[in-house]
């Protein structure tokens, strides 16, 4: 079954306290919204708002860096009244990286399920349509 993606956003704010990740203007109940967020300085994670599943989590060592980086993904299958999501570094203010997109199956009721593919960071999340 085909699977459309849309309203993709992206931004690296820099020395901000928390970061809201806005809705795009299409996201409808049903969907699923992918959050894949980064920070760097004072290592450490990062937290996101109520209801959403962390897929993925980790921190490494910035190649030729003196500081590492820290990798976040997140997903949530959106319900009605849905609210942008906050992300907070766990350890003082930071550099926050993000880019989000949804994701919508061509059925009616289609559970789409996120997974991540790759090695101790994954570079991609796989999306899998029920055939």
């Amino acid at each position: 079954m085909p699977i459309t993606l849309f309203d993709g956003a992206s931004a690296v704010p820099s020395d901000v306290p928390s970061v809201a990740i806005p809705l795009g203007p299409n996201t409808a109940a049903g969907d699923l919204r992918i959050i894949r967020a980064g920070r760097s300085r004072n290592n450490g994670g990062l937290s996101i708002s109520a209801g959403w599943t962390l897929l993925y989590s980790g921190e490494g060592q910035v190649a030729g860096q003196p500081y590492s980086r820290w990798l976040g993904i997140w997903y949530r299958v959106m319900q009605a009244g849905d609210t942008a999501p906050t992300l907070t570094p766990s350890t003082s203010i930071a550099n926050i990286g993000w880019s989000a997109i949804t994701v919508r199956g061509s059925a009616a009721g289609q559970t789409l399920t996120p997974s991540t593919s790759g090695t101790a960071n994954p570079l991609s999340v796989d999306v899998v349509a029920p055939s």
